[in-house]
């Protein structure tokens, strides 16, 4: 604890990041582009990217996770922090292939994967409405419309309940596709994608399972082998939908849900304040810190009850601060443990954390958040691989196979991601707010 100690304290010196510094940040998003230009593919559709660019093959995604949407963002979010136009052009060529690979209807075989917030075209939409905001081009505004035509044509609706297949989960199953849906009804007033929204919620209310009358809980789906209860796939991300949706309508069985599945989770903690990776098995003793399966991500179903709910503020404030705390006093990164292993990126490393504490420093202004960000920033560009091909990150994704080493240039696992914490940090130091908050994100305004 010394060693973490000293470096917290060497990072306080440098809370206002000096001249310095933001150059070498504004320069190591140059050098991603560098990497990422190196291998990027233009044709009149527009540009796409391998998801390894160093390995053969070429493979190109389309969904937010690991492909194309994520390197877009990137552009965005970095033409906003730098004014460098070249980075617009990317973005914007980046979107135009997606345009080209919109689909005229989805699989009824996969409608789910095919619709999914990170796995389908709720993704490939978010990101065309983002664009569109920066460009004006009406092309991408007509994408983000497609998009959701496109999901309510091949939504199963019956009544006063709407789905997408069978997946319960926030990154390709029915919380995620209903937060876009949010997300669809704040940008537009469409009051359509709202009440679908609900309906949703009202789909997964019926499919939780009732541990007891005041405790819910959701695998990622029906019968799945193992229960992950934390927010990508498992019930923190289903009750945190529903708390988004209380927080609108702000009806009871809405609430319910939420409090339900938050009071579950709290079943689960351990002596830190953190919830395992499994509910059954070896998984029972495995504990992640970051966006997927630990506090980063199931911290915002805590900071949504105790802003939507104020009978119980303190209840869920409480939850709140514990998540911040057990952050800050655990040993990362220094110690890579075997739920925060050789990976750096938004879904289980640095990065994620790091976007964490910035934006608890946007929101509340404490000096040690700023320093346990730059802590981890600091930490993520030792671990980077730097030559005369640019920026990048070769590391393992996941900790069940850790000899499997790559550099992805996507948003949850790569260079994108890592590249969009980096553009935040320089809005920070100019004064100006982040560009683009993702649709599972409730802090919005900052």
């Amino acid at each position: 604890m010394r060693l973490r100690s000293n470096i917290i304290g060497l990072s306080l010196l440098f809370l206002s990041l000096s001249v310095q510094a933001q150059s070498g940040l504004a320069d190591s998003i140059q050098r991603i582009h560098v990497w990422l230009s190196s291998h990027v593919k233009t044709t009149p559709e527009g540009s796409s990217w391998p998801l390894v660019p160093e390995e053969g093959g070429g493979r190109i995604g389309l969904d937010l996770y690991s492909g194309i949407p994520g390197i877009v963002l990137f552009y965005l979010e970095a033409h906003h922090a730098t004014g460098r136009p070249e980075y617009l052009a990317a973005a914007q060529s980046g979107a135009d292939f997606l345009l080209s690979r919109m689909p005229n209807q989805l699989s009824d075989a996969d409608p789910q994967g095919m619709t999914g917030l990170f796995s389908g075209i709720c993704g490939a939409g978010f990101v065309l409405r983002e664009v569109y905001k920066v460009s004006k081009d009406a092309r991408y505004e007509e994408g983000f419309q497609r998009t959701l035509k496109l999901m309510l044509n091949a939504a199963d609706t019956r009544g006063e309940i709407t789905h997408w297949g069978q997946i319960n989960d926030i990154s390709s199953g029915n919380a995620g596709i209903g937060l876009f849906l949010l997300y669809a009804y704040r940008e537009t007033k469409n009051f359509t994608y709202l009440e679908m929204a609900a309906n949703t919620c009202n789909w997964l209310i019926t499919h939780a399972k009732r541990v007891n009358a005041e405790q819910w809980k959701w695998s990622m789906w029906p019968g799945a082998p193992t229960t992950m209860p934390n927010f990508l796939h498992g019930t923190a991300g289903v009750a945190y939908f529903a708390a988004e949706v209380f927080a609108i309508l702000e009806e009871g069985r809405y609430l319910r849900t939420a409090l339900n599945g938050a009071r579950y989770l709290q079943t689960l903690k351990n002596a830190e304040g953190l919830i395992p990776h499994h509910e059954e098995g070896e998984g029972k003793q495995l504990f992640d810190y970051g966006y997927c399966h630990g506090p980063v991500g199931t911290a915002r179903l805590y900071y949504v009850l105790f802003n939507s709910y104020k009978k119980d503020r303190k209840i869920w404030k409480k939850a709140w601060d514990e998540s911040i705390n057990t952050l800050l006093k655990s040993p990362i990164p220094q110690q890579r443990t075997p739920g925060f292993w050789n990976n750096v990126s938004q879904c289980c490393g640095n990065a994620g954390v790091a976007e964490f504490f910035l934006t608890l420093y946007r929101m509340e202004g404490k000096k040690k958040y700023k320093a346990y960000a730059w802590l981890h920033t600091l930490d993520l560009l030792k671990r980077a691989t730097a030559d005369a091909h640019g920026l990048r990150w070769i590391q393992a994704e996941n900790r069940t196979h850790p000899e499997v080493t790559t550099a992805q240039s996507g948003y949850m696992q790569g260079a994108a991601g890592i590249g969009i914490l980096f553009c935040h940090w320089l809005e920070l130091e100019q004064g100006k707010k982040q560009l683009i908050r993702f649709p599972d994100e409730p802090y919005r305004g900052f």
